[in-house]
């Protein structure tokens, strides 16, 4: 098994990056999903919740975990 590691993708820490990063992050979610790989989601403290697209491709895998630096 993989594990798919998801780092900073907050809309309040990259909001400069274009939409093709969010776009790749997905494609790389569906994959995973569809491997049944570990995604885990680091998320820096007070700088907002990650993508609102990332976690809705996220909503309903339950091998999925949050984690905070």
């Amino acid at each position: 098994m993989k594990a798919l590691v998801i780092i900073d993708m907050q809309d309040d820490f990259f909001a400069s990056r274009s939409k093709e990063v969010v776009s790749e992050q997905i494609k790389l979610i569906k994959e995973a999903k569809q491997n049944g790989d570990q995604i885990i989601v680091i998320e820096y403290e007070d700088c907002g919740e990650t993508n609102k697209k990332i976690l809705k491709e996220l909503k309903g895998y339950e091998n999925k975990e949050f984690l905070l630096k």
